[in-house]
């Protein structure tokens, strides 16, 4: 039989819980007042109770308005899962957060809200290096082929073309076998030259992301013959290319998945900047994703790490006409990820 607790049993035991539970763990008011706190969640951020309780849960983010959009969320009735936050550590530096919470009300009004709150900084760090390997052996290959196979390819044109050059007064025999060579090794290098941009499709220069868009959209308009056009009413600079890289893979999987999921037969990407942000947008006019998918694919999930992974944010909304909209949105942060962002005045590099 199962001991029967008492409510001061039950007291004791919740108290327990709370108290040496692995996972950070506290109490807000509806303000986001600190009420409680356990000690998983002081020895995450190096500080005492004395230090912690009592202030308000944005004063510990990195980012603030963030901080204040789980709040936010909270007050709306909404039980919020895995949200990525990053916190400031007492000695100043950062710490990834993964968020469950919820808010508790009484007749009407918001009493209070638990936090659970997980350290994922060692997975951050792990999938960050092991993302900037796997980008570094892109580019490799990517120059390989660029510098070694697709260099032997065109010798090997200019050898065949002066060959037939040589024989084509001599042997009509010789001179159409030789035309078909050439047109075939012309297509390998096209094909070259097109896997090397795949590998590696954002030049590093700051204005390498507006030039690979724009090509995508150049791309998808011809292959699929859909509607698809790049916008950037203001050039946007990004000096990191792999932030610049991420957010190209986030527009080229959204683009894929509004032909591929929702028919779209028209595509807009768009890139703009305000004072504090970048926001990369790729909407249709499609189906939208299947319901089903919309949480659980592959090329979602994917998406939704590589914003996390530049600091950002990824939404998928509804459009009211139909569609989807994919919204990625980065904060700017002097010497952050992105760096200094402004205007360029010359020319877009073409690719």
């Amino acid at each position: 039989m199962h001991p029967v607790l008492t409510a001061s049993h039950s007291e004791h035991h919740l108290s327990n819980f709370f108290a040496y539970s692995p996972v950070g763990l506290e109490w807000l008011s509806a303000s986001g007042a600190i009420l409680r706190v356990n000690r998983a969640q002081l020895d995450m951020l190096g500080y005492s109770a004395h230090e912690y309780v009592g202030r308000f849960f944005t004063e510990f983010c990195a980012e603030p308005a963030r901080g204040l959009e789980l709040l936010q969320r909270l007050a709306a009735k909404e039980t919020v899962r895995n949200l990525r936050l990053v916190l400031r550590h007492k000695n100043g530096t950062v710490c990834h957060v993964l968020v469950d919470a919820t808010s508790f009300w009484d007749e009407g009004h918001f009493q209070y809200s638990s936090v659970f709150v997980r350290d994922i900084t060692a997975r951050v760090n792990l999938e960050r290096e092991v993302l900037h390997v796997s980008e570094w052996e892109h580019r490799r290959i990517a120059q390989d082929l660029h510098d070694g196979l697709g260099q032997l390819l065109v010798g090997t044109i200019h050898l065949t073309s002066a060959l037939q050059k040589e024989v084509a007064g001599k042997s009509l025999l010789l001179s159409r076998p030789l035309q078909r060579i050439l047109k075939l090794l012309n297509e390998a290098v096209s094909q070259t030259r097109s896997l090397a941009r795949g590998l590696h499709p954002v030049e590093p220069e700051s204005n390498g992301l507006m030039a690979s868009l724009e090509a995508l959209a150049r791309r998808t308009k011809s292959l699929f013959q859909v509607n698809c056009r790049f916008r950037c009413r203001r050039p946007v600079l990004i000096h990191d290319n792999a932030v610049a890289t991420h957010l190209f893979r986030i527009a080229q999987e959204a683009v894929t998945n509004a032909i591929k999921h929702g028919n779209a037969g028209q595509i807009e990407i768009k890139l703009t900047e305000t004072a504090e942000r970048i926001t990369l947008c790729v909407n249709d006019n499609g189906a939208g994703l299947p319901a089903r998918r919309k949480e659980s694919g592959m090329g979602l999930r994917i998406m939704r790490y590589r914003a996390g992974m530049i600091g950002g944010s990824l939404s998928i909304q509804k459009e009211d006409g139909g569609g989807t909209a994919v919204v990625c949105s980065v904060r700017l942060a002097v010497g952050g990820p992105i760096g200094r962002v402004g205007l360029v005045q010359k020319r877009k590099k073409q690719i």
